[in-house]
């Protein structure tokens, strides 16, 4: 308890270390959601008192703020710390305070979808499930692996984001093999996020047109469609970067429909219904 204490105590004495407090000290300062300040999304009127980040950007030009929960820039030379505007008497010569809110234009709001657009190139495996071992006759656990690409479509000054793509899915063993091109719709929420971290939850609806059983023993190809979903949680370094680091873990169900029946080895006839399990990816992406 005493080590949680101490760690605890030491996280927060960095973390408020790191902020200060500061005073607007032109008209409008102009709030930016890019350290480049290129897109202004609103501004702070004179007078308005913000937390700002001790360390600066761009040569000291730029400093880090924080608006609607998401961190966001600002000049420098637009704000002073309270202690700077402190005279001899300790008495702060800052203009009078109105409120402690960062005023934001609703119009600046609007999702542009032109705009915040990675690329993600993803890898990764999925359990294959008790259908597909009752299947094969094996009771080994199996998996199947997947390659896909998609877009994603993630705001710098929203929790919401979501990624449209297409996924390969291959399951092989020396009977059968399950081949199909899935398309997938993943909606997610940021349960936490800065500007090098977002963390996360998911759900998503997938589904194929064309799925393809082959049995190797006996020359015999099924084809049906599939449908499914997912759900689970997403970790991304460098969100908001050029080139950014992607990694999940779901659980997953696909329903396999219009299948007929294969043959066993054995001669019995079953049908394949699908597969369920956990689906663990990770990827890279790339910023448009």
């Amino acid at each position: 308890m005493k080590t949680f204490l101490f760690i605890f105590c030491f996280l927060f004495g960095t973390l408020a270390y790191a902020v200060e407090t500061a005073m607007v000290v032109v008209d409008k300062a102009v709030i930016y959601s890019d350290a480049e300040l290129t897109i202004p999304i609103g501004y702070a009127k004179k007078g308005k008192k913000i937390k700002i980040g001790k360390q600066t950007r761009r040569r000291g030009e730029v400093l880090t703020t924080v608006a609607s929960g998401r961190i966001v820039y600002v000049k420098s030379s637009d704000v002073r710390t309270l202690e700077s505007l402190a005279d001899d008497n300790g008495t702060y010569i800052a203009p009078k305070l109105t409120d402690h809110e960062v005023l934001l234009e609703k119009t600046k709001f609007e999702d542009d979808f032109s705009e915040n657009n990675h690329v993600i190139l993803q890898t990764g495996t999925m359990q294959a499930g008790d259908k597909w071992q009752a299947l094969t006759e094996s009771e080994e656990d199996a998996s199947n692996s997947h390659m896909g690409i998609a877009i994603e479509h993630r705001p710098e000054l929203r929790n919401h984001s979501w990624a449209v793509g297409l996924n390969y899915l291959s399951t092989e063993t020396n009977q059968f093999s399950f081949k199909t091109l899935i398309l997938e719709i993943r909606m997610q929420y940021s349960l936490v996020r800065f500007d090098w971290l977002a963390l996360d939850a998911t759900a998503g609806i997938n589904g194929s047109g064309d799925v393809r059983l082959q049995n190797s023993t006996s020359g015999q190809e099924e084809r049906g469609n599939m449908y499914g979903y997912s759900v689970g949680a997403l970790a991304k370094l460098f969100p908001f970067s050029k080139i950014g680091v992607i990694g999940a873990i779901e659980m997953r169900r696909y329903n396999v429909a219009n299948l007929s029946e294969v043959t066993l080895e054995d001669g019995s006839n079953v049908s394949f219904k699908g597969f369920n399990g956990t689906k663990m990816w990770v990827g890279l992406t790339y910023k448009l």
